[in-house]
C-alpha cells in the first residue's frame, strides 16, 4: 500500500481523496451519474477508506507517542521533587546533562 503524507491530494477516475492536518476527506466525483456507486467507484472508495485508516493510525501513534513522552517527564519530575525535598541527592539521570539543577 503506498502511503500519503498528510496534506496532500490523490484523484482517481470516481473520487477524490484529501488529507489535510490529519483529516482525511473522500470526495465522490461521478456527477453524470448522481454520484452512483459503480464498481470502479466501489474499488477507489475502499483504496481511500484503507488510506484514510492509514493515516488515522500514523496519527494516533503520534499521539501516543507525545502522551507517553509526556507521561514519562511528569514521572521523572515527581522523581526528582521527591528526592530534592527528602534531602537526597538528585539521580543524575532525572536531570538535564546529568547536572543538577
Amino acid at each position: 500500500m503506498v502511503v500519503m503524507e498528510e496534506n496532500e491530494e490523490q484523484r482517481w477516475e470516481t473520487i477524490v481523496y484529501t488529507a489535510k492536518e490529519g483529516i482525511a476527506t473522500i470526495l465522490l466525483n461521478r456527477p453524470r451519474s448522481l454520484n452512483a456507486l459503480d464498481r470502479q467507484m466501489f474499488l477507489e472508495l475502499r483504496k481511500a477508506l484503507r488510506r484514510a485508516a492509514a493515516l488515522a493510525k500514523r496519527n494516533l501513534y503520534k499521539e501516543l507517542s507525545l502522551d507517553i513522552r509526556s507521561a514519562l517527564e511528569v514521572e521523572a519530575a515527581a522523581q526528582k521533587e521527591c528526592l530534592s525535598s527528602n534531602g537526597l541527592p538528585k539521580d543524575p539521570a532525572l536531570t538535564k546533562k546529568g547536572t543538577d539543577e
